[in-house]
């Protein structure tokens, strides 16, 4: 039985009932392990409210969203995460104007009960950093890790990812961002081999397999072309040289 879920629906219900949301959250089932001093008792991270961030814990307790009307800077979200390893919660990164996405490049892992990681609707957003996310897991049937709706999205690391976990039929959702993703190969791959159960992921649409087909199409028509415009030029320099010599 999972007594950490038992635990949150219970505080949960008591936050409807009291209204006290500081303290019912530093009592929630996820939070048992985190001190004290390491939990994050806002939903909303705010310009407001950043300075409560635990900044010297390694690991913190929180379920919070970062959206465009939060007024927080990435540099500010850098330096509040610099010490960031695990993260135990939930966090919604959403309809941001942020574009470079390196303020998480720290978290090693993430793990909720109630909760995901997820970046929705950040339209400026061109390159997700997670390189040093080795593990994500969520407890309950719910999508362990969404990229959503990120239209410039082109590039998210993943180098040292090495276990999803959830009992969700699809535990990554990727949807509608950046073409470019569909030529991230290694950034799939490493998808697809941390899903702990037998599911196929797939990058806005597109399996692995397929990606691998679209890198290997692209390689091979830039080879073409770099052929093409040597043998364009070699064509210049023999015109050029018969050219002179015709004038002497």
């Amino acid at each position: 039985m999972n007594y950490r879920f038992l635990l949150f629906s219970f505080f949960y219900l008591k936050t409807l009932v009291s209204g006290d949301l500081n303290e019912v959250l530093a009592s929630t089932s996820g939070h048992l392990e985190c001190e004290l001093n390491c939990i994050f008792n806002y939903t909303n991270l705010t310009n407001s409210n950043i300075a409560h961030f635990p900044t010297n814990c390694s690991t913190v307790c929180a379920s919070f969203e970062i959206g465009s009307k939060n007024n927080v800077s990435e540099e500010q979200l850098e330096i509040t995460f610099k010490n960031l390893k695990k993260l135990i919660g939930s966090v919604e990164v959403k309809e941001t104007d942020y574009t470079r996405g390196t303020f998480f490049a720290g978290l090693e892992s993430f793990e909720s009960d109630y909760g995901s990681m997820r970046f929705v609707n950040n339209h400026f957003l061109t390159e997700l950093d997670l390189s040093n996310l080795t593990s994500v897991t969520e407890n309950q049937k719910s999508w362990a890790l969404q990229i959503v709706n990120n239209t410039k999205l082109q590039d998210f690391y993943l180098p040292n990812l090495k276990r999803i976990r959830s009992d969700s039929a699809t535990p990554v959702i990727m949807k509608n961002n950046s073409e470019e993703v569909l030529y991230n190969y290694k950034s799939c791959e490493k998808l697809q081999n941390a899903v702990q159960n037998d599911v196929f992921v797939r990058v806005d649409g597109a399996y692995c397999f397929v990606i691998e087909g679209n890198v290997n199409t692209r390689n091979a028509n830039n080879e073409k072309n770099q052929i093409i415009m040597y043998a364009i030029i070699a064509g210049g320099v023999v015109a050029l040289i018969i050219l002179i010599l015709l004038i002497v």
